[in-house]
């Protein structure tokens, strides 16, 4: 159970790792992370990131400070980590009776709106225009990273067939749901299987598969002007290039009443502000039939490995809408 109280004596810890005054620190955000916005005496602000222990070890986060790193120098608008006084960009705070270590990071706090926020209740055109400059931010990611060589060392997940849809999947077993039935869990073990397999048949070119975001949503995107700043890079990993689109996608569609916007309206936004900036093969729609599924799947497992962060009543919800979207996937490939 979350005690608010651990958390910010852990918080309070950390920060003595860094040069900073510390005037106010506030919870912002209880999900993967607990995130804390720390304002300085000068009235700078930063957020302190307490890391969720056993997703990301210590190389993999030091490795996204490398890539973030190499996108602001491209140009892309990502938040800056900050050393420590030791020059390191983590250190570690054990939490609980188990005294659990976690990992514990410091980035620039950026201001400005999500993304989601500015498009729920907007027409349709700017709906759809905010996802196509969605879909040409992606495609600014993947220019740099198909062009850039990380140092040695550099470690960050993979998002391939078995990370997705293997038989020991990098966001659990999804088909393993206590809320299943039998017959649930039967079919959507058969459809792990089949999907695997449908993941093991597409090529892995530079073109076409690297290093991404993979949760590059519009939560996770600030407008600030005219700038899109990306935040959240915990689940950055290689994988296909049409597995980011997949991610926006599928999220815009619990997000947007289709009476003001259609999911496909939004997809083709997406694509065509991605082929706006690098290219796409001509067999996207089927792979983004193929990545939107794997999407929907693999988030129960993710639920269902955060138990704590979910309303009770999720898991039915969320398995009356999965399954006849499974059956219809079944028939139709």
């Amino acid at each position: 159970m979350f005690n608010e109280v651990v958390y910010r004596q852990a918080a309070e810890q950390a920060l003595d790792n860094w040069s900073i005054k510390v005037t106010n620190l506030d919870l912002t955000s209880r999900s993967e992370n607990v995130v804390y916005k720390v304002t300085n005496q000068n009235g700078e602000r930063f957020a302190l990131r307490i890391h969720r222990p056993g997703y990301n070890r210590l190389e993999e986060l030091e490795s996204e400070v490398v890539w973030a790193e190499a996108l602001r120098k491209a140009g892309v608008y990502v938040p800056t980590h900050i050393e420590t006084k030791d020059h390191q960009f983590y250190t570690r705070v054990e939490l609980g009776d188990k005294n659990t270590p976690h990992q514990v990071g410091l980035i620039e706090w950026l201001d400005g709106d999500s993304l989601e926020t500015l498009v729920r209740k907007a027409s349709k055109e700017i709906i759809e225009d905010s996802y196509f400059k969605l879909g040409a931010l992606m495609a600014r990611v993947h220019n740099q990273t198909s062009n850039w060589i990380p140092p040695r060392g550099f470690t960050r997940r993979s998002w391939h067939a078995d990370g997705l849809m293997g038989s020991e999947p990098l966001w659990g077993k999804f088909w393993e749901t206590a809320e299943l039935s039998n017959e649930q869990r039967k079919v959507l073990k058969s459809m792990q299987s089949h999907v695997h397999n449908q993941l093991m048949e597409l090529n892995q070119t530079k073109d076409n598969f690297g290093l991404i975001h993979a949760d590059l949503h519009a939560r996770n995107v600030l407008v600030q002007g005219n700038k899109l700043q990306i935040i959240d890079f915990d689940d950055c990993g290689y994988s296909w290039h049409c597995y980011e689109i997949a991610v926006a996608e599928t999220d815009a569609a619990s997000s947007f009443d289709a009476k003001n916007v259609t999911i496909l309206e939004i997809r083709n936004a997406l694509i065509e502000g991605y082929r706006s900036t690098r290219h796409l093969n001509s067999q996207i729609e089927k792979e983004l039939n193929i990545f939107t599924m794997v999407r929907t799947l693999i988030q129960l497992g993710w639920a269902n490995d955060r138990r704590e962060l979910m309303d009770r009543n999720f898991f039915t919800s969320y398995i009356d809408h999965l399954m006849p979207a499974v059956d219809s996937y079944l028939k139709e490939s």
